[in-house]
């Protein structure tokens, strides 16, 4: 799995688009969908926080995401 970030300066500051892409829709796209939008819903939850708390707590769901899949995957 990559992960990518890119600036777009066409954007709102509080906006943030993310978007999968795979061959296929397999059980891991599936879980990381659902994953993007529990987290999605703790956002909305904690819409106090300021941008930079909610950019490290990103980093870091998705470190250990990826960790969990990188040893779901066995790789």
């Amino acid at each position: 799995m990559e992960v990518h970030f890119r600036k777009n300066q066409q954007m709102k500051t509080d906006q943030v688009e993310v978007t999968v892409e795979a061959v296929e829709t397999t059980q891991e796209v599936t879980n990381l969908l659902a994953y993007l939008r529990r987290y999605q819903s703790r956002e909305a939850a904690n819409s106090d926080a300021s941008l930079k708390s909610s950019v490290v707590m990103a980093d870091q769901s998705l470190l250990a995401y990826s960790q969990e899949l990188t040893a779901h995957l066995g790789l």
